[in-house]
Formats: C-alpha cells, structure tokens, sequence
C-alpha cells in the first residue's frame, strides 16, 4: 500500500441529490453549475476529479422518474469529466426507500408469530407489524436496484446481509465499499444501520488491496445529539471503525462536516460529509447553503475542499472557513488518516497495528467517561457542562406564568434545541405535566397524510396510548396536563403550516387550556408566519418570545473552569483567541473543551493542547 500511497487521487464527493418540490432544479441548470465551478476549480488550485461517489439519497420518494433524471444527470456529469461510469459509486440513502412499498410488505397480527425474525416484527400499541418475507421487505428498495442496474450495469444485492457493493480501481490507487445504511428503514423506522455481515463481507474482499480503502454510506454520525437520532448507528460505526478502512464518506443531514470519530468514542475512523447537492431550503433550511466537497487523497492525508451555493442562482464558490497552520484563511482543511496494513483471512499472519494518526484519528484513544463536554450534538437534560444564560432565565418565567405558547428563536448553534429540553425536564418535573418531545426535522413535511400519521404515531409512543387525531391528543391532555415541544418549527413546509399551526392555537388556547406548546425556530414566530401566508391575526397573539443569544464571556469562563487543570490554564492564557473562534456559540466551545479532556486523558503535552486551542478545526 505504501507504493500506491506515493500517487495522488482525487474524488468528487457529492450527496443528497434528490430534488425537493421547494425549489425544483433541472438537470441542466445542476450541470452547467457544476461544469463552470469544476472548469474554475485550477485557479483555486483544486485538482480535477478521477472518480464521482454519491452517499444516498438519489430521489427524493423514490418513484421511478426520479432515478430516470438522476441516471441522466450521473452519465452526463460524467461524461464532462471523463470518468468511466465504473468509477460512479453511488449508495442508498433513507429517501430511497420506497415508502408505499415498506407498507404494503407489513400485516398487524394480535400476536407475534413464533419464530418470525425479530427485526421484521414491530410493536405498535399492543400489536404486532410483521413483514410477510424478507423477499418482500427488500421489495421497498426495488425501485433503487433498479436505477442501479441502469447506472452501472450490476444487480444491486436483494439480501440484507449482502447489501454491499465492491469497487477496486488498481489504477487510481484506491477501492471503494459502498454501504446500505437504510438496513432496517422503513415507514415505522428511520435509524441508521449497516448489517454485520456486510461490513464483514466488504471488509474480507479489500483486505489485501494494496491502496486506499474507503467506506461510503448515508447516515451521518448524530447519535450523540439524542438516543433516538435519526443517524448512523453506534454499532455499526464500531465495525467499520475496526475494520480496514481509511476513511469513511456520508451525507445525510444537508450539511458539510468532518466528524472526528476518533475522538468521540475512541474509534480510528474519520468521516466526512458532503451537504446537499440540490435539495431545497425547506429541507436544508434556510441559512444552509447547498454544498459538495473534492477529495484528494495524497500520503495519509486526505485534503477536503468544500465548494457552496448560497442561492440558487449565484455561482458555486470556495467555502473559505478554514485556517491553515500559520492562521491564514483557506478554501480546505486536512484529514490525517489511519494507516491500514494489508490483512489476510484468517488463517493469515497477524497484520501490522494501525499506527496512530495526529488530530483526526488516533488509535487506542481512551474511553471518554467522565468527560463532562459533549463534542456534538444537543446536551441532554443532565449535561454537567450547561451554563445557564439570560435565556435560561426568560424561559423559566414563562413557564411559571403559565404561558400557554412559547416560542424559542435564536441563531443556528447557539443552543436552541438544548434550551428546549430544560423547557421538558421543567415541565415534567416542576410542572408536573406529560411532556412530549418531537424533532420536526425527522418528519416527512412534503405529505400531510403521512406528516400526521407519523406526528400522532410519536406522540402516542411518549404518552403511552393511542393517539390518532387531535381529538384523542385533546382526551389524553384533558386526563393530565400535556406539554408539546416541538423543535425546528421552521422545517414545516407552507402547506403543512397552514394546517397544523391553527390546530396547535386552539389546543394552547382553549379554555381551560389543553395543551402548553413550546417550539424552538431559527427566527421568531412572526416571520415564519409571515412565510408560510398566515395571516390570522389570532394567530400572532399570545406567543411569548425567548430570545437565545450568544455565550457571553462568563458563561464561556465558566464552562472553561471544567477542563482540566493543565488545559484550563492554557485556556486562561489563550482566552481572547478561544474568545473569537467560539463566537458565542455554545457548540463551538463544547466541542473544543470536549477535545481538550479528551486530550488530557491521553496526558498530551503542553504543546499539542496549544495546537489544539490554535486549530479552528477544534471548534466544531
């Protein structure tokens, strides 16, 4: 492998290129985007192109003229870049899954049937969906073999255990193991998982290709944010973490990230994802641009260089929000990768240790127990690193005067969605009120059928009854007081809005009120409505608003009084530069102090904890 290192190559990464009805963009509008920002990309100094991989979500429901256009748009993207459609790697993503499909494969039976799989049957309120046949629960992904097989040629495998594919390409140097993270994904389930025996089955075929070795999936890395995260599995991290990969590619959440498994959890895998290629605002959500990223893979580095589009009709360009080591702004960062020694089959002599790598990935990294930062994701209720801010306070004054529609606006990362929370454990506890919590992200918004079943499915699973329709929710929360916290209102479509937003005034208003509704959005309620065309005026009364602002210099000295005592030094002495990267984002400085533990377990010295303060990459 280390021959082969010596050679450079780069990839186009690109993701969710489903279209969304928001903003419907053809195929030539995509490509002669594309075409004038790749012809561009010599005088940023981005190389060309030898291979295109796309990390799932090819349609967007998954009908068959969706796969149509997204084939046609592929051969034509890579017949400009003279890349061979062998070297077109594409996976599934959740959007993907024929939902319609995945409903018909279900009967619900009183009780589960003996010796039914155990993943194929869900309870539901007291019944049992069983899937008729395996065969028929992968029918939901037929539409996807299709296109597939129009793509590449290949029959996409129908089994669980073999739904991966294999791509070695000797020439460049590199081989590809596409995944299906969409396994157990359906109507009723949306977690991210990879089966066992496919990561097992990939990982035996390349492990004596003498190159790079690269993972491709969809689901992105969230599962930190909350249990339920609608992300990649822990389980199947660890696999592919120990497995023989250098590096991993995903998509998923519209938005560009290097997750830093390794200092997660301790794993030797780092990952990248790629935003959105074409989805619409509604899905993105508004202040995130469209977004895909070229890969050079050179030595054990792997330079990520991102390119975004800030509006549908302004030019890609260079997302300059990267320093180098000198603190100079640039168009890339760098991903060290673990190195992979070629491995045998069992009986094989033992392979060569993954030797540890510098920021991004280092094995044997210590548990990360006891750290009390979290480097992503929403902190949970009992997070001993949250510091109470202004908004802390406003919020609770509102819940104490019996506000019955509260409304939560604040920047992206400022920590909305961990204000919500305490806004739950407040009124499950103080309160004392049944307190229902739904990330409105994770629901379908472009069908109001399927929104509302899913909507009330969730609700009645927290509540522990059958919920179909608002008059049951009105019976439950007449039997007790209910509080519904709803997150990322912004995400609703105008459509949806107009039907749910008056059906939640009335549950808040009623008389005596029935329902406490507390939302969290990106910007306040009125603006959101003026969006969506309500023009109610009853509509706009009674909303109290909490404004979160940003981290002040005391919340930020306070959370930095938890680090370590060597790091928390370093901090003081560096306060102003930690003050300006954080800019007062609570996740920005939640993901440097979680490193810095992280860094001080391994007893780190003195200067790598002054690089990590140093690196921008620390703050997120």
């Amino acid at each position: 492998m280390e021959a082969t290192r010596r050679h450079a190559v780069t990839l186009l990464h690109l993701s969710d290129i489903h279209r969304t009805r928001d903003e419907q963009v053809s195929n030539e509008e995509l490509l002669n985007a594309l075409q004038a920002d790749l012809a561009a990309h010599a005088d940023d100094g981005v190389p060309a192109p030898q291979a295109v991989v796309v990390s799932g979500d090819i349609a967007q429901a998954a009908e068959p003229r969706e796969y149509d256009e997204a084939a046609s748009f592929l051969r034509q993207l890579a017949d400009y870049l003279g890349v061979p459609l062998a070297r077109v790697i594409v996976t599934p993503g959740n959007h993907d899954v024929h939902w319609p499909t995945a409903e018909e494969a279900f009967v619900s039976r009183r009780a589960r049937p003996p010796g039914a799989p155990d993943e194929l049957v869900i309870e539901r309120h007291g019944r049992f969906l069983c899937a008729r046949s395996e065969e028929q629960y992968q029918r939901r992904l037929a539409n996807f073999r299709a296109f597939y097989k129009q793509l590449s040629g290949e029959d996409y495998p129908s089994a669980r255990a073999e739904q991966y594919t294999v791509h070695e390409l000797p020439a460049l140097g590199v081989a590809f193991a596409g995944f299906n993270s969409c396994d157990l994904n359906d109507h009723e389930r949306n977690r991210g998982g990879i089966h066992s025996a496919a990561i097992h089955g990939a990982a035996g075929r390349l492990a004596e290709f003498d190159g790079y070795r690269v993972a491709v999936w969809h689901h992105d890395l969230n599962w930190r944010q909350r249990p339920e995260a609608d992300a990649l599995d822990v389980d199947s991290l660890r696999q592919l973490s120990q497995r023989t990969f250098n590096l991993g590619l995903c998509g998923h959440t519209h938005r560009t990230a290097f997750n830093d498994a390794c200092q997660i959890e301790g794993y030797a895998l780092p990952v990248v994802a790629a935003g959105s290629l074409c989805a619409g605002p509604r899905q993105r959500g508004e202040s995130v641009p469209r977004a895909y990223n070229v890969i050079q893979l050179r030595g054990d580095t792997a330079r990520v260089y991102t390119r975004v589009k800030d509006e549908r009709h302004t030019p890609w360009r260079a997302d300059a929000r990267h320093r180098d080591a000198q603190g100079r702004y640039v168009h890339w960062y760098d991903v060290r990768l673990p190195r992979r020694a070629q491995t045998r089959p069992r009986h094989a002599a033992t392979s060569t240790p993954s030797s540890p790598s510098t920021t991004s990935a280092t094995s044997g990294a210590p548990d990360p127990a006891g750290n009390p930062f979290q480097a992503v994701g929403t902190l949970p209720e009992e997070a001993p690193s949250y510091v109470r801010r202004a908004c802390d306070d406003e919020l609770t004054r509102a819940l104490d005067q019996g506000a019955p529609m509260i409304a939560i606006d604040g920047p992206y990362q400022h920590g909305k969605s961990s204000l919500l929370l305490r806004a739950r454990a407040y009124a499950a506890g103080v309160a004392r009120e049944r307190a229902c919590y739904l990330d409105l992200q994770r629901l379908r918004t472009d069908d109001l059928q399927q929104f509302y079943s899913r909507f009330f499915e969730l609700l009645g699973r927290q509540l522990g009854a059958r919920v179909d329709d608002w008059y049951a929710l009105e019976e439950q929360a007449a039997a007790r007081p209910l509080a519904l916290l709803l997150d990322e209102l912004g995400h609703l479509t105008a459509p949806l809005a107009q039907h749910l937003l008056p059906s939640l005034f009335r549950l808040a208003t009623a008389r005596p009120p029935a329902v406490r509704v507390v939302v969290s959005a990106p910007e306040p309620v009125t603006a959101l409505l003026d969006g969506w065309r309500l023009a109610d005026p009853k509509l706009r009364s009674g909303w109290l608003r909490v404004q979160v602002g940003p981290l002040g210099d005391d919340g930020l000295a306070r959370l930095l009084e938890l680090l370590p005592s060597r790091a928390r030094a370093l901090a003081r002495r560096h306060a102003q530069h930690i003050t300006r990267q954080v800019a007062g984002r609570p996740s920005a400085a939640q993901a440097l102090c979680a490193r810095l533990h992280d860094d001080c377990a391994r007893d780190e010295r003195d200067e790598a904890l002054t690089a990590r303060i140093m690196d921008e990459r620390s703050y997120r």
